[in-house]
């Protein structure tokens, strides 16, 4: 049984190798790139996509919310079980804090 082995000996063999495994490096490196921005390209108009559905259904759940706004009676409330309120009914009013900023005019104030 003979075995062949490749020996490399010149520098000339050397650097074709390298070059030539560099290259293929390179390569492999652009064709995982290219694949990589092709499934990203269409996973962006799916999402698109998605999107228009799902404004396109807002804009139905909208339109049907100001439909059925528009049929709502005080007389339909009290068939749906609503109750007038009493007297004792009451809100409290929160105050929504407010910042700002403390400049030297209002510093003397």
């Amino acid at each position: 049984m003979t075995t062949k082995v490749l020996k490399i000996e010149s520098l000339d063999q050397k650097v074709f190798w390298l070059a030539l495994l560099g290259l293929a490096l390179l390569l492999g490196s652009y064709v995982f790139l290219i694949n990589d921005v092709i499934f990203n390209a269409a996973e962006r108009q799916s999402l698109l996509h998605d999107r228009e559905d799902l404004r396109l259904a807002i804009g139905q759940l909208e339109s049907r919310h100001s439909d059925l706004a528009k049929t709502v009676t005080i007389e339909l409330a009290y068939n749906l079980g609503f109750e007038e309120a009493g007297l004792n009914a009451s809100f409290a009013l929160i105050p929504t804090p407010t910042l700002a900023l403390k400049t030297e005019a209002s510093h003397g104030q």
